[in-house]
Formats: C-alpha cells, sequence, structure tokens
C-alpha cells in the first residue's frame, strides 16, 4: 500500500533538516505506533522496516528506546531458569 500525506512546505523543510529520509522516517513513526498498542507483531514491525532477522527488530526496538513486551510465559520461564540455578549452585560441591 502506498500512503501520501499533505505537510505544509516549511513545516516539510524544518522536519528535513534533522531527518532527510522524511519517507522512511514516517513509516519508522508508524510502525512504532502500530507495534506499541499491540496493533503488529515483532516480525510485522521487521516486515515493514526492512529488517531481516529477530536481532535486526530487537537492535532497532533498543535504538528506538521501544519496550519489548514481557508476557506471563516469559516470566514463568525467566523463574523456572532461576530455580534451576539456584538447585544447580545448592547441589554443586563447594571448593
Amino acid at each position: 500500500m502506498t500512503l501520501q500525506i499533505q505537510l505544509p512546505d516549511e513545516i516539510a523543510r524544518r522536519l528535513e533538516k534533522d531527518w532527510p529520509d522524511l519517507n522512511r522516517k514516517t513509516v519508522e513513526s508508524l510502525a512504532m505506533l502500530a507495534y506499541r498498542e499491540g496493533l503488529i507483531s515483532e516480525r510485522q514491525l521487521g516486515e515493514m522496516l526492512g529488517l531481516e532477522s529477530r536481532e535486526d527488530v530487537y537492535a532497532w526496538l533498543d535504538r528506538n528506546q521501544a519496550p519489548r513486551p514481557y508476557t506471563v510465559a516469559d516470566l514463568e520461564a525467566d523463574l523456572a531458569s532461576v530455580e534451576g540455578m539456584r538447585l544447580s549452585t545448592a547441589l554443586s560441591p563447594r571448593g
């Protein structure tokens, strides 16, 4: 899909001083908004931005200070890992 927006020339010139690729900045802004509102997934975010891997998506999210969702399943997995480490430490011989 192709979108067009109308901007007053003066505002467009001002924005292009800081954002030379205004089209890219617009797509990134739309993608970020859709992602933050839960309208698109990380995979779809990467697709919108032409990012090739999950690591690229995470790097982009980090650069743009976007929080990644943390689900109950993520919490349960983290708690299981911590418990596993605690058991491993408790069972290991101390030297």
